[in-house]
């Protein structure tokens, strides 16, 4: 049929697979997973015009795709480690289940607790019941829909501040800049700095306490620099 795309064929005798493969459990110390998803048009074209190419795709989990819910895993901007929308959750143990989950970008809690009940969610290869089960985000495999989540202990987004909301966390008069945020986010999150309500610009959120410390006490002495268009 005219218009078609080219398949992207799965290769067996792939020589790139088992590399990307070491160098993942290098980084997260723990398999990847390998699975054929519907995606990878790019790659099914690049190999129909270059013979035995040899490609692996990666990036952050799509959820709830086309639907108006449809979002990524890396929300706004988030710091990377190597891979996109993955960070190591070094020294964070044994938390909850619903925790980790919203708080990797899978959804709200609410919207965590009721994927927990469909049996979309995976511990260990063992369908998760509760959402109170405890976990330990280095050492546990958690899956959404088969796909691997990765707990981030500190998160950064780089958010556009519209004018006409307050750089804070709460008021009870004015909209805030974490009004745009998930209500999950609200309690740990904040802004750095801050920008007038009618004032427009880049704002950091981010819940890394010690960054935000060092960015703003005078101690420290960061310089700043205020740009004007």
């Amino acid at each position: 049929m005219e218009g078609d795309y080219p398949a992207w064929e799965y290769r067996t005798d792939s020589a790139l697979r088992p590399q990307v493969e070491k160098v993942y459990e290098e980084l997260f110390h723990k398999k990847p997973v390998f699975s054929t998803i519907h995606a990878g048009l790019e790659c099914g074209l690049l190999s129909e015009k270059i013979p035995d190419l040899d490609c692996v795709s990666f990036g952050p989990d799509n959820f709830d795709i086309h639907t108006p819910k449809e979002h990524l895993s890396n929300f706004f901007y988030r710091k990377s480690m190597g891979f996109p929308c993955c960070i190591s959750a070094a020294g964070k143990r044994m938390i909850r289940l619903d925790k980790f989950l919203a708080d990797s970008g899978v959804g709200t809690r609410t919207d965590v607790k009721k994927r927990i009940r469909e049996g979309r969610i995976t511990v260990n290869d063992a369908v998760a019941k509760k959402p109170d089960l405890k976990v330990d985000p280095e050492q546990d495999q958690i899956l959404f829909d088969h796909r691997p989540v990765i707990y981030e202990k500190y998160s950064y987004y780089l958010f556009h501040k519209p004018a006409g909301c307050v750089t804070a966390r709460c008021d009870r008069l004015n909209r805030t800049v974490m009004d745009f945020f998930p209500e999950s986010m609200r309690k740990e999150f904040a802004p750095v700095g801050r920008l007038d309500k009618d004032t427009e610009g880049f704002l950091l959120i981010t819940n890394d306490g010690e960054l935000t410390h060092r960015l703003l006490s005078p101690a420290y002495h960061v310089k700043k620099r205020i740009l004007y268009r």
